[in-house]
This record gives C-alpha cells, sequence and structure tokens, in this order.
C-alpha cells in the first residue's frame, strides 16, 4: 500500500507496476479478487507501456491464477494460454512448464480431457528435457488424474506411482496432498475403498491447514463416496455435509467477487471517461 502509494506521488510508472503487481498477487491470494485482478490489469498495462515484456508475462499469468481462483476457467484457459506462448518463445521452459501445467488444470476443471491429456504431456516432455524432476511430478499427477475421468484406474496409479517417485526427491506438501487425492479417488474406482479413504484422509487435513477450499471440496466429495461403498452412511453423510458448506462458501465468495469485479470495471470506465472529460474543458 505505501509503495503504491510512493510511486503515484513520484510519478514512477515502473516502481508502481511493481508495486500493482504484488499488491494484487497479494489480494488474490486473501480472497479479494476483483480488487486484485484490477490492481494486475494496471500492473501489466504499465509494464506493456514501459515496454518491460518479462514482468507482462508475470503479471498475465497472476490475473490467469486470479480468474482461476475464481472459478472463471475460460478466462483462466485464455491467459494461461497467452503466458505459456510468450514465455515458450523468450526459450523460458520451466516457466513455460509451470503455466502449461495450470492451463491444464483449467481444461480439467471444463471436463476437456482430451486437451488436458495433450497438455499435461507437453508438460511432461518439457520437463524430462529441462530435468525438472517436480515439474515431470505434477504433469504425471494431472495424467491420472485424466486416466481416472476415463476409467482407467490401474493406468492412472500406475502413473501415480512414477509421480511419487519423483515427488519424494523435492518437499512439496501441497503435491503429496494432490497425489493422496488422486490416489483415492483411482483405489475407489478399483473398489479397493478402504485403501482410498486411508490415501484421502491426509490429504484432507493438507488441504484444511492450506485453506484450499476447491481440493478440500473434491477430496470430501471422493471421501463420502469410498464411506459408502463401505456401508458407512453415517460418516458418508457427514462428509457431504462438509462437502455443502464448502461449496456453499466457495460459490458464495466467487459470486460476490464476479459482481464487485464489475463494479470496479464500470465505476473505472466512469472515472476514466469522466477524468477524459475534465482534460477537454
Amino acid at each position: 500500500e505505501a509503495a503504491v502509494s510512493a510511486a503515484e506521488a513520484a510519478r514512477d510508472d515502473e516502481m508502481l507496476a511493481h508495486a500493482l503487481y504484488l499488491r494484487g498477487w497479494l489480494r488474490g491470494v486473501q480472497g479479494e479478487y476483483a480488487l486484485g485482478l484490477h490492481d494486475l490489469r494496471r500492473s501489466l498495462a504499465l509494464f506493456e507501456k514501459g515496454d518491460f515484456p518479462e514482468y507482462s508475462r508475470t503479471a498475465v499469468n497472476g490475473i490467469a491464477s486470479i480468474y482461476n481462483r475464481m472459478g472463471d476457467y475460460a478466462q483462466a484457459q485464455h491467459y494461461f494460454d497467452q503466458a505459456a506462448k510468450a514465455q515458450l518463445a523468450a526459450g523460458l521452459y520451466r516457466e513455460a512448464a509451470v503455466s502449461l501445467y495450470n492451463l491444464g488444470r483449467t481444461h480439467e476443471n471444463l471436463t476437456q480431457w482430451d486437451r488436458a491429456q495433450r497438455t499435461y504431456q507437453q508438460v511432461l516432455e518439457l520437463a524430462h528435457r529441462i530435468d525438472y524432476v517436480r515439474g515431470e511430478a505434477y504433469a504425471q499427477r494431472g495424467l491420472a488424474s485424466v486416466q481416472n475421468a476415463r476409467g482407467d484406474w490401474a493406468g492412472a496409479l500406475q502413473l501415480l506411482a512414477a509421480a511419487e517417485r519423483a515427488a519424494a526427491v523435492t518437499p512439496d506438501a501441497r503435491l503429496q496432498a494432490q497425489l493422496a487425492l488422486t490416489r483415492g479417488v483411482a483405489l475407489r474406482g478399483a473398489k479397493r475403498p478402504a485403501e482410498s479413504i486411508a490415501a484421502l484422509n491426509p490429504a484432507l487435513a493438507t488441504f484444511g491447514k492450506a485453506e484450499s477450499l476447491a481440493e478440500a471440496a473434491a477430496t470430501y466429495a471422493a471421501l463420502a463416496a469410498a464411506q459408502a461403498d463401505l456401508g458407512d452412511w453415517r460418516n458418508a453423510f457427514e462428509s457431504q455435509r462438509r462437502l455443502k458448506d464448502i461449496n456453499d462458501r466457495l460459490h458464495a465468495r466467487q459470486l460476490d467477487q464476479r459482481f464487485l469485479t464489475l463494479k470496479v470495471e464500470f465505476d473505472t470506465a466512469a472515472r476514466e471517461k469522466e477524468n477524459a472529460l475534465l482534460l477537454r474543458e
């Protein structure tokens, strides 16, 4: 906040762009999606005006991440695709692998399984080429999720085994939880509900600590299904109740922020029009 004020007072566009990017990123993390998006768009415009392509790419990725958190996967898809193409053109292969993985997640969220598979395969090949082991593990998780969607439980478990070997060399609690969630879904599909529950519970604990509502909701859904398979109706009902609570909170926040985004855009456009009229006068 202080940096934005100081940069505006000094009319230093480069510093203002950096400060706006940082404030926008933090707002996005805190769930203030509309204000975060507004900051990041201002930041991107200033970086493009000052011809700072490397910072422009970072801002585009930030915008994509906020749209993803808002549940606007189509917009997130557009920006992740834009960022990945720019990074590949600049030879930034590690950064491109991350953007492509995030693009794959948007395909996954939109149930575009063929596109998700192609994108995750691209991430896997790129990560392998630059010896980015963590990237390989994320890509294999994505491919396993695609196999789950297609009912190929054995194929998913095989991919997860490879991902878990790769993940063992890099400490990443979030990745471990995502792998456990995907494994839980595959085990339940393979008619192994008790093993599924054993995999899902640690994942749920990690997502709860990280306040990752979307992933916690997916875990509760998988958990409820596995508990029902075992005839554990009481716990299945409790998991469904928690799933509904999380989804209600998540959707309410996303809806509120989408309306606020429209309001911010309208207010900004009105203010710019008013400033243009004053300048003309």
